[in-house]
């Protein structure tokens, strides 16, 4: 699935709650302002099993505008759990 306006997605380490994150850099590639819904995943490398999800919000995004969100995701992770999108919804601010 090719996302124009995603840029970047990566699991973060567990904080000193025990909590791994979704980070996800999104771009504004409109020319309007917009608002973003991304669902990320967590599931073992060859997709069999998932552990998670998450859902991430960018609110009123400025043409051309990029920014990092962050979600949690609440079921603890094993190391070898990779992120995915599974679903973006973009709409007009």
């Amino acid at each position: 699935m090719k996302i124009s306006h995603m840029t970047g997605l990566e699991r973060t380490e567990p904080d000193i709650a025990g909590y791994s994150y979704a980070k996800v850099t999104i771009t504004n590639n409109s020319s309007k302002p917009s608002d973003y819904f991304i669902t990320v995943v967590a599931e073992s490398a060859d997709g069999a099993t998932r552990y998670d999800d998450t859902i991430v919000t960018a609110m009123a995004l400025n043409s051309g505008q990029t920014t990092t969100v962050k979600g949690p995701f609440l079921n603890e992770l094993p190391a070898g759990a990779v992120c995915k999108v599974s679903e973006v919804q973009r709409t007009a601010s």
